[in-house]
């Protein structure tokens, strides 16, 4: 992946801002709870007023005063958002956790910019993680995505609440690979599309790479996944992997080598 020239020092100064995430205890948030973390979302340069947010976010329910009451408006700041005024359409995400050097390129901003725990995801944000990082996604109906080290997603889709049967949340990965468990019964469609394939998610555990040469491979350790390439598509099991390459007529799932046999 090429560096880009924007980078953490010119967004914020790092240390101020994880000893405040570490004093309000959002650093490793986990699966929610009873007492689930609230979502962040960070001031935009340019965002003067707390109605701007509100603006930014239309996910975003209730007054600016509540908002204002516990939150400093600055830009690079992050900005609490309890659960009780986020109102959504479709799944909510967020930032659960990551490690290393993981960025976010928001959909209204063209800069990437620093994860910060529990950050609030939307339909175009793509993450971005460096050698040696990782992030991990989390929908609110508790199932999670970790995006492994050198790979970079976009949230296609956070499907829609109305229409659970026909709802589609969907996930672009463009290079790198995702892996997840998912502990949880979806609501509607998950799906993982690539450049080169389009894995439906019908599992619980499962890895999806992209590889050189537009190709794309995914591993099913329980459950089962729909694999499509094209208009062609197979059912991949329990134990089973499959290679999707560009221009091949090779096909067809395989058991999986007994290295590959393990989660993560």
């Amino acid at each position: 992946m090429r560096r880009f020239e924007y980078s953490r020092k010119t967004f914020l100064a790092s240390a101020p801002v994880l000893a405040w995430f570490a004093s309000a205890g959002l650093l490793g948030a986990e699966a929610p709870s009873k007492n689930p973390s609230p979502y962040v979302v960070l001031v935009t340069e340019g965002d003067g007023t707390v109605q701007a947010v509100f603006d930014r976010y239309p996910e975003l329910r209730g007054s600016w005063e509540e908002l204002a009451r516990f939150n400093l408006l600055r830009a690079g700041r992050p900005l609490e958002i309890p659960l009780s005024m986020l109102d959504s359409p479709g799944t909510l995400a967020k930032v659960a956790s990551f490690y290393g050097e993981a960025e976010v390129k928001r959909s209204f901003d063209p800069r990437f910019i620093p994860l910060v725990p529990n950050l609030l995801l939307r339909e175009g944000d793509e993450i971005r993680t460096w050698r040696g990082a990782g992030a991990r996604i989390l929908f609110d109906d508790g199932n999670y995505v970790l995006l492994k080290s050198q790979s970079r997603a976009t949230i296609v889709s956070l499907g829609t609440r109305e229409k659970p049967a026909t709802s589609r949340l969907q996930l672009f990965l463009k290079e790198g690979s995702v892996w997840s468990q998912m502990e949880h019964e979806l609501r509607g469609r998950f799906e993982v599309k690539t450049p080169t394939a389009n894995t439906i998610i019908r599992g619980t555990e499962f890895r999806v790479k992209v590889e050189p040469g537009e190709a794309t491979r995914v591993e099913v350790l329980d459950g089962r996944v729909d694999f499509e390439m094209g208009e062609r598509r197979l059912s991949v099991g329990r134990q089973e992997g499959a290679l999707a390459v560009t221009g091949s007529d090779a096909f067809a799932p395989s058991p999986l080598p007994p290295a590959r046999r393990r989660g993560g």
